[in-house]
């Protein structure tokens, strides 16, 4: 893999998030369910509306936490792929 290829991989994730379907289906069901509360009136304990992120258990809090993907963890991961480590 090229490192423009890597690039345009890099800015698909951050526009379209994870390429996990698990992770795209659990988020695609929690949008449903932030959408369905808001429409029956449901809200949060302390009154607020519900979020996407409420509903999931395995979002992306690993990559907002450190601002995103970095080159250098990337360039980890694909290094460890051609190895055939995990």
């Amino acid at each position: 893999m090229s490192y423009i290829e890597a690039m345009q991989w890099t800015v698909y994730r951050r526009q379209r998030g994870s390429l996990h379907v698990g992770l795209r289906f659990e988020a695609h069901i929690a949008q449903a369910m932030e959408v369905l509360c808001a429409a029956i009136g449901v809200k949060k304990e302390d009154g607020e509306k519900f979020k996407a992120a409420d509903f999931m258990t395995h979002g992306e809090d690993e990559a907002e936490e450190d601002g995103g993907l970095s080159f250098e963890s990337a360039l980890a991961a694909f290094q460890r792929i051609g190895h055939g480590d995990k």
